[in-house]
């Protein structure tokens, strides 16, 4: 491809946030696993970006769940509708 530049992660990121509060606000609330799953990203991704979008105010955590007796927390998040006004621009 030429003359096609390489997305700055800054971008990337933009992208990854956006895609994320799609799929939130088409499905509803979603675990940070699932949202990794359907956005194709690693779970250390999907962590860092939903770490990012509820300290936004754009996502907000409403379950924790105790799973086979290990301690082990699946965080669920759901878009906070209110508080994202247009993400199709």
């Amino acid at each position: 491809m030429a003359g096609t530049a390489p997305g700055t992660p800054r971008v990337l990121r933009a992208i990854n946030d956006r895609v994320a509060l799609e799929l939130l606000l088409a499905h509803g609330s979603l675990s940070r696993g699932r949202v990794g799953r359907l956005t194709g990203l690693s779970k250390p991704t999907a962590s860092q970006l939903l770490t990012r979008l509820e300290a936004a105010g754009l996502v907000r955590r409403v379950a924790s769940a105790n799973r086979g007796g290990f301690q082990a927390l699946e965080s669920a998040l759901a878009a906070t509708r209110d508080e994202v006004f247009d993400i199709s621009r």
